[in-house]
């Protein structure tokens, strides 16, 4: 059950984290560098692209484990 749930948060921020980009993409991007927009999959892809290279694919704070993890290392 916790990695259903936790495969679905991922799932949920990866789509909202795509929409932002989306939305923000086609708000500036078009205007200022006369480039087209973008759909939301192209959207998703950039930001998974971007995650990879600077090395932040997903927030640190959704999976427990790692943050439980962090909390008995400090102690």
């Amino acid at each position: 059950m916790l990695v259903l749930a936790l495969c679905i948060t991922v799932l949920l921020l990866l789509a909202f984290r795509g929409l932002v980009v989306m939305v923000l993409w086609n708000w500036l991007v078009p205007v200022l560098l006369h480039l087209p927009e973008i759909s939301f999959f192209q959207a998703v892809g950039l930001f998974m692209l971007v995650s990879f290279l600077t090395g932040s694919v997903i927030d640190k704070n959704v999976l427990p484990a790692k943050k439980s993890a962090k909390k008995s290392a400090t102690k």
